[in-house]
């Protein structure tokens, strides 16, 4: 009945080295070091391939092992869905009945991430496989006979509803529709109640956005509202924030970016690629005239009476004052 020779049969027994224990033991602990060691990723033209991380995908792996609550503001093309993948997959294999809810924008995102994880699964040496449940191996599941399962879903606002997850994945949550953000929070955060985590991956997209608030309070260690603040249940959180940079995978120089501006605009690359919150709604000053403004300011200014100037008065000058 089982077409997959790659995929290890649930309760099947499979005898290990000395060395092999060692190994699943530090494995267990140790999620860089089973990446790199044993893990494989699909790349488009060479096929199966080590996954050699780089540093700033260690960077974040560690802080998913070392914070409950982490937001990843990443650069387009970064390899930050895949490496997240990966290592809900270490999460999943290396601790018995937990369970693992991936929520992305769109049900193609949500698939590939499951496609990430199956690949990754059937690559293992056989020795280090949990075994797989019949039932539970498809484009949306994976399931295994630890106890431990990862679901995907797109992000609607019952997605999770009631369920108790052990780690909760949102894959470009800033391209979530925002009438669907709010009530998806809602619903989907008293669930982390009990002891779960949650990391938040996305490109910018716009200014006013869920994530967008959640990054701003995280960069400056501000908690985020956890649940209903009528719920007696409800709790306050803290984002550790992660962010990845255009330049920091190898390869990547000033050609690059100036090619990247010269196909599809300043604004784009502003954006999607140097992580800049622009506003989507009309303003009276566009987003990337007030982004210029804030980069220039003179850092010398004077406060008079709770008022900041940027220069001193000129009595001879004649000054306009706007208030919206």
């Amino acid at each position: 009945r089982r077409r997959n020779k790659k995929l290890k049969s649930p309760g099947e027994i499979t005898e290990m080295t000395p060395e092999q224990v060692l190994e699943f033991e530090k494995c267990t602990f140790d999620p860089i070091h089973f990446i790199k060691t044993y893990c494989k990723v699909k790349h488009p033209h060479r096929g199966s391939v080590p996954f050699l991380l780089w540093p700033f995908q260690e960077r974040m792996i560690t802080a998913y092992q070392e914070h409950r609550f982490n937001i990843v503001l990443a650069s387009r093309q970064v390899g930050k869905s895949t490496v997240s993948a990966i290592y809900l997959l270490w999460f999943a294999i290396f601790h018995p009945d937990k369970a693992v809810l991936i929520a992305s924008n769109k049900n193609k995102g949500a698939m590939e991430m499951i496609s990430r994880i199956r690949y990754a699964y059937e690559e293992l040496p056989h020795w280090i496989k949990p075994g797989v449940k019949d039932d539970e191996w498809n484009k949306h599941t994976v399931g295994f006979d630890n106890g431990s399962k990862i679901d995907s879903t797109a992000t609607s606002e019952d997605a999770g509803r009631g369920e108790s997850i052990s780690l909760l994945f949102l894959d470009e949550f800033a391209h979530v529709k925002r009438n669907i953000q709010d009530p998806f929070w809602m619903a989907i955060s008293p669930t982390l109640s009990t002891g779960g985590s949650c990391i938040m991956s996305s490109t910018p997209n716009g200014d006013m956005d869920k994530f967008s608030q959640f990054w701003r309070n995280a960069e400056v260690g501000i908690v985020s509202h956890q649940g209903d603040a009528d719920d007696k249940n409800s709790s306050d959180i803290k984002f550790n924030p992660i962010r990845v940079r255009w330049d920091e995978p190898p390869g990547r120089d000033e050609a690059f970016k100036q090619a990247e501006i010269a196909q599809n605009g300043q604004q784009y690359w502003d954006q999607e690629f140097d992580c800049q919150f622009l506003s989507s709604d009309a303003l009276l000053i566009d987003s990337m005239t007030l982004q210029h403004l804030t980069k220039n300011a003179n850092d010398k200014y004077i406060i008079r009476n709770e008022v900041t100037f940027w220069e001193d008065v000129k009595r001879e000058s004649t000054y306009l004052i706007g208030v919206d």
